[in-house]
């Protein structure tokens, strides 16, 4: 009964779904005819993005990227909308190991990987253009990756990263809202790789790419950290504790899922929508709950510290730590040659 319910509804959607796509598909034909033109940089530019709305796994793949180049490429940028930001306008978050920005004004993945890459330049702008002047000019970025801009056309790039995430509808998807699709799913013909993302090796492909590589990954929890970000040990550390865990990101039960298969004893999970800006009294109910089920600690997302950090409690009464992702690929140096060639 429930899907008949939900067959409804996504069908009352279906021409709202058509009415975006080919909105998106006719600003796509003005940039691939040079109708609208596209701003050049004289330093080499990726971008990774995806098709559909959130979960793919952008950040861990953002910083994967960077870590591998950052042996080729003295100055790399980060340059990010910065979703969910209260900032505006071009801001700084990070360069030369300073971090400027906290998580709520430079947005929780921009702040992630800021603390994450210290060497990286970090910058939010919602004209990704006037970002990649200021990293370029200011602070002479030999590389810039574009976080999230799969569809930020405006700029021209190298290289286009689509990551797809496996587990996510496909042949019966639609644009929004009648879907999760960002614009027609063809349209994954722009980009010159594609990464699967939650693909072990035996998961099935949603599509097969035509005429472009393509690679799986999936993620591996390892270093945990504490809040101030200093490594506490490893997930094999704490498979004797009894933990609450919560998370929010696009797909939370993905998180409480990866703890149980690194075998963390998890005795209440808490799912918060993807960006959830945490509050006091958040943290306040999540220690109560933990209590109730005789928690000795509380796991979350590296994501989510970010903006834990920031909140003023005189005292956790249970120690809090996050769970730092690791990716895992089926052939990585393929995948980073692949890349690198797209450069040169």
């Amino acid at each position: 009964m429930q899907k008949q319910i939900v067959k409804i509804i996504q069908g009352f959607f279906i021409p709202f779904g058509f009415l975006y796509g080919s909105i998106l598909q006719i600003r796509n034909w003005l940039y691939d005819w040079g109708i609208v033109k596209s701003e050049s940089f004289d330093v080499p530019v990726i971008s990774v993005g995806n098709i559909t709305a959130g979960g793919t796994g952008k950040t861990p793949f953002t910083i994967f990227l960077v870590r591998h180049l950052s042996q080729t490429y003295k100055q790399i940028a980060i340059v990010s909308r910065g979703y969910g930001r209260k900032s505006k306008g071009t801001q700084l978050v990070a360069a030369k190991g300073q971090i400027y920005l906290n998580a709520e004004n430079a947005g929780d993945e921009p702040y992630q990987m800021a603390r994450t890459l210290p060497h990286a330049i970090v910058v939010v702008s919602e004209k990704r253009a006037d970002g990649m002047r200021l990293a370029v000019e200011k602070f002479q970025a030999d590389l810039i990756v574009l976080d999230d801009a799969f569809q930020h056309r405006s700029v021209k790039r190298e290289l286009d990263i689509l990551l797809v995430n496996a587990n996510e509808p496909w042949k019966n998807n639609f644009p929004l809202p009648a879907g999760t699709l960002r614009e027609f799913k063809y349209n994954y013909k722009r980009a010159q790789v594609v990464v699967f993302t939650n693909a072990d090796s035996d998961t099935d492909l949603p599509f097969t790419p035509q005429e472009r590589p393509f690679f799986k990954s999936n993620t591996e929890l390892m270093e945990v950290v504490d809040l101030d970000n200093k490594i506490a040990g490893s997930t094999a550390d704490f498979k004797t504790k009894k933990v609450l865990a919560f998370a929010g990101i696009a797909h939370p039960q993905n998180f409480e899922k990866a703890l149980t298969e690194a075998g963390i004893r998890v005795l209440c999970f808490e799912g918060f929508s993807d960006h959830y800006r945490f509050l006091e009294k958040d943290l306040q109910k999540l220690f109560i709950a933990a209590q109730k089920h005789e928690c000795e600690l509380l796991l979350c997302t590296e994501k989510d510290l970010g903006k834990i950090q920031n909140l003023k409690i005189a005292k956790f009464p249970l120690p809090l730590r996050a769970v730092r992702q690791n990716l895992l690929f089926d052939d990585e140096e393929k995948l980073i040659q692949t890349i690198s060639s797209q450069l040169t």
